[in-house]
């Protein structure tokens, strides 16, 4: 179902990527990594190693999706439509990771890591750690860089450290 509902964004995604790609001329060395790292999640060419995270990641979010364990933290309106209201919120696990980063979009945050091997990587706005676990994966694989992630929701972060844990993720 959850695959069924990002269909349309992916599509989209794919579709602006290529034609992206097509049209770009890098001038330099980081614009050409840049370039094959995306048209390699765009084709979804995955080594056996990462498609092994991003099975692991995405089974996670599938048991994520079936869990309705209440959360209660500090909205500050990132990743919600207009109407949505600022502001401390309660919301279920399942609900909250319907605002995770979609799959499609997971892969090319890990492959832009694996390509670029970057010392360093910030992340601001955790919430349960989807995108940070497909970055930290990445930097795992390359056995180089690290990951600062930053939640200020103590209940999103909580469950963020205990998937990491499951995850096997620093």
């Amino acid at each position: 179902m959850a695959a069924l509902r990002h269909l349309p964004h992916r599509l989209g995604f794919q579709l602006a990527g290529r034609i992206s790609i097509k049209r770009m001329t890098p001038h330099d060395e980081l614009e050409e990594r840049v370039g094959h790292a995306i048209a390699r999640a765009l084709q979804g060419r995955l080594e056996r190693d990462e498609r092994f995270w991003h099975e692991s990641i995405e089974g996670l979010r599938r048991k994520m999706a079936r869990d309705d364990t209440s959360l209660t933290y500090e909205d500050y309106g990132g990743g919600q439509d207009e109407n949505s209201t600022q502001g401390t919120v309660t919301r279920s696990i399942a609900k909250v990771q319907g605002s995770s980063v979609p799959p499609h979009q997971g892969v090319a945050l890990h492959v832009l890591a694996r390509e670029l091997r970057p010392d360093t990587v910030v992340e601001l706005g955790t919430c349960l750690g989807i995108s940070s676990a497909y970055i930290a994966s990445a930097l795992d694989l390359n056995d180089h860089g690290s990951l600062t992630t930053f939640e200020g929701g103590k209940d999103l972060s909580r469950v963020a450290s205990i998937n990491f844990s499951r995850l096997g993720l620093q």
